[in-house]
């Protein structure tokens, strides 16, 4: 677990977690009156390529790695990874998010939906079943903003592209 906290002036307390190997949940608390409040945490991959989210739901919805059925029930979408974490505080109500998250998705090519955020790549399917197979990477970075009522938004996203060392 890493715990990172702002500047000693605000209220907000940020807790990164590893739920298992493949999956890192981000959650910010507003410290007040000896409690914690949980803020609702951005995502940036649905404000970055809102077509894939569209993609997604036009498939039936996505099974997440979060889900209590996620082995169990039949899926065209399913997340295969996860991570998400707090890397810079801006401000006392402005910080940056880094996320990424692998996916599969059945039947539909997804490249076009995925900009400059990601890349998919057509698998062969191992099961007897006809229909084409994808697996899909999604890297962005985002500034989000902390709004009242324990509430947040992303600010503007920017893609993350791995640099090639040359060997």
């Amino acid at each position: 677990m890493h715990i990172g906290r702002r500047t000693p002036n605000t209220k907000h307390v940020e807790v990164s977690s590893r739920a298992d190997r493949h999956l890192t949940h981000n959650v910010i608390y507003r410290i007040e009156n000896r409690r914690a409040y949980v803020v609702e945490t951005p995502q940036l991959m649905c404000h970055a390529v809102p077509e894939f989210c569209g993609l997604q739901k036009e498939l039936g919805g996505p099974v997440t790695l979060d889900s209590d059925d996620y082995y169990d029930k039949p899926w065209k979408v399913r997340q295969n990874e996860s991570y998400s974490e707090i890397t810079k505080w801006i401000s006392a109500t402005r910080f940056v998010v880094s996320e990424e998250s692998q996916w599969q998705v059945k039947e539909r090519d997804p490249s076009a939906t995925l900009g400059q955020y990601g890349e998919a790549e057509k698998l062969k399917d191992e099961s007897d079943e006809p229909a084409a197979l994808y697996h899909v990477w999604f890297d962005a970075e985002g500034e989000c903003e902390l709004m009242p009522n324990d509430k947040s938004r992303v600010l503007n996203t920017q893609p993350v592209k791995e640099q090639k060392t040359k060997e």
